[in-house]
């Protein structure tokens, strides 16, 4: 098991230990890491200790530079910072072998400008024939939802090395062996018209529907994914299970899919 120590302070402190002698603490100590960013807040995405590779985020709004170290070398082997433009990361997705990595570029556009509004007032009668004043302030619009352009991926086995680029999609969740990729399709009004099944080393579709995907898992070494859908009025709820050359197999089972 693997846990950041110190919470949120400098420099950043891993501890591992094995389930079987929890007193036996390894901390490695990685002294200057993400010390070029403005960061509220760091993360611990995936630790293989097998492999010793473990990922870690640091965020301020959106995340602002990842890195991948090694624990037993106390080495930092792959670090990247992200500067604060308009297409920012919005996701790093590990998959469940910890050794395949999906960065999520997206572009956030900009807040609508808009004056504040002007309030609303309207005057009533108390009962103790005291006038009373009701104003109301329209909301200020929400931003819109960051839109997709690409997604990074990487194998983290050795050297971290560039495999790929998806474009135009979000990245959703990876196969339990890092072969297949889950992304999903935007429609362009800040929601997704279905999702996708690739096979990394080529981009290829192995499989791919328009329902809305509710949830998706793998275990590590499988090229089997589990994927969750519900149609378009959220009333029907599908699970099914997508093998390595993209056949569904729907369980005839209802409830909800638990990573």
């Amino acid at each position: 098991m693997c846990g950041l120590l110190d919470g949120y302070a400098q420099p950043i402190r891993v501890g591992s230990f094995d389930v079987g002698s929890p007193q036996h603490l390894h901390v490695a100590t990685f002294t200057g890491l993400f010390g070029n960013v403005h960061a509220s807040q760091y993360n611990l995405l995936s630790c293989n200790l097998a492999a010793d590779r473990v990922v870690l985020t640091a965020t301020y709004n959106s995340i602002v530079a990842l890195a991948v170290v090694s624990l037993a070398k106390q080495k930092v082997l792959f670090e990247q910072d992200y500067p604060d433009t308009p297409n920012v990361v919005t996701a790093v997705v590990v998959a469940p072998n910890g050794l395949n990595l999906a960065i999520q570029h997206a572009v956030q556009p900009p807040r609508p400008s808009q004056s504040p509004s002007p309030a609303t007032c309207e005057s009533s009668l108390q009962r103790s024939g005291q006038p009373q004043q009701i104003c109301r302030v329209a909301p200020v619009a929400a931003a819109p939802p960051p839109v997709p352009t690409s997604v990074d991926l990487y194998s983290l086995i050795g050297t971290p090395l560039s495999i790929g680029r998806i474009g135009d999609r979000a990245v959703a969740g990876w196969s339990g062996d890092g072969s297949r990729l889950i992304v999903e399709t935007p429609n362009g009004r800040g929601s997704f018209n279905g999702f996708q099944v690739l096979r990394v080393r080529d981009g290829h579709i192995v499989w791919q529907t328009d329902e809305n995907l509710t949830g998706v898992t793998s275990a590590p070494g499988l090229t089997s994914v589990v994927v969750q859908t519900s149609d378009a009025l959220h009333s029907k709820t599908t699970i099914q299970i997508i093998d390595a050359l993209g056949r569904p197999k729907r369980l005839e089972t209802s409830g909800q899919l638990l990573p």
